[in-house]
């Protein structure tokens, strides 16, 4: 009966490490989609100062957070997102408005490629 007692308590354990692990992730990663999706707005209204500071907010963020997610993520996944969203800021300071939005799309696609990942499905398991 203590090996049963024992088990459980280690599924519960390993449940709730899952849990964390994907609020570790998920909740970085959705507040930079929804920054820089208003980010995107902003640029497309011509008010590129305010898209600007949405940026940093974005760099700030994900730099804040980055110590705790590369615990659970491979280091070149995170690293090509700080790159990105650099390359990002960089590119509104610039005025260059298009490649902003190129590299906004693809940071966006990005951070949703790391949480599909890290969802619990059958291909991620096996």
């Amino acid at each position: 009966m203590k090996r049963i007692y024992l088990a459980v308590i280690f599924l519960i354990f390993t449940i709730a490490a899952a849990f964390f692990e994907l609020y570790i992730v998920f909740n970085p990663a959705k507040e930079s989609i929804r920054l820089i999706e208003q980010a995107t707005e902003l640029c497309r209204n011509d008010q590129t100062s305010e898209a600007v500071e949405i940026c940093h907010e974005v760099s700030d963020l994900w730099t804040k957070s980055n110590p705790t997610i590369n615990m659970f993520i491979q280091h070149e996944k995170t690293v090509e997102i700080s790159s990105d969203i650099k390359e990002m800021t960089f590119c509104l300071e610039n005025g260059e408005e298009f490649d902003f939005l190129l590299t906004a799309e693809k940071l966006k696609e990005d951070l949703k490629t790391i949480m599909d990942n890290e969802l619990p499905h059958i291909s991620n398991i096996l």
